[in-house]
């Protein structure tokens, strides 16, 4: 009787162990997982501005994250850009300055350069950013490295360039058709006078 009562005992301390030790691990899992759904994730890339034609490039930030990013700081790897940009990087509002929060899913772009006239030597010459930046609880994420590769946009240098081609074709012609009118009318003018003249002699 005594040995039951005494393993019982200790049956529900082992019991009282065990529930001890899944409340901490469910704790630890719950914890972890509101930090991870407050996680930002900051990325730097190239795209297209859609807003005119296809031969202009936007330097774009974006959080991929599942939480609002603070103190992001961006730093090219090249401080000097301008031969390569019509906008240089280093003078980007915020490459310069920094940005001081982006909620997640959200993106700031601005005007790099336009890749006419530029396109062979902008290939050839990729640009690393580092890129650094906080939580809204203040944690430092280490610093990320992202390479702004104007090779991705090798299909939009042929395309854009064709295109501006085309523009200028037709503006050429519309032209040329233009001229053809005001000189076609300049003769119907000349002749009204020649006219006018002779009527009055």
């Amino acid at each position: 009787m005594n040995f039951l009562k005494s393993l019982l005992s200790h049956g529900n301390l082992i019991a009282a162990i065990i529930n001890i030790g899944l409340v901490a691990w469910y704790t630890f899992l719950t914890h972890k997982m509101l930090r991870n759904s407050n996680k930002p994730h900051i990325v730097v890339r190239l795209d297209i501005n859609n807003t005119h034609t296809d031969s202009l490039i936007n330097t774009v930030v974006e959080n991929i994250g599942t939480g609002p990013a603070k103190d992001i700081k961006i730093i090219p790897s090249c401080s000097d850009t301008k031969k390569l940009f019509d906008l240089p990087l280093e003078k980007i509002g915020f490459i310069k300055h920094g940005i001081e929060y982006l909620a997640n899913g959200q993106t700031k772009e601005s005007f790099l350069t336009s890749i006419i006239g530029k396109f062979e030597k902008q290939k050839k010459t990729p640009i690393s950013v580092q890129v650094t930046y906080k939580d809204s609880a203040g944690k430092s994420y280490p610093s990320e490295t992202f390479t702004l590769d104007f090779y991705e946009f090798d299909w939009v240098g042929t395309t854009g360039l064709k295109t501006t081609a085309g523009h200028l074709h037709t503006i050429s012609q519309t032209l040329s058709e233009t001229l053809k009118q005001v000189s076609a009318i300049s003769e119907i003018r000349n002749e009204l006078e020649t006219l006018n003249r002779a009527s009055t002699i």
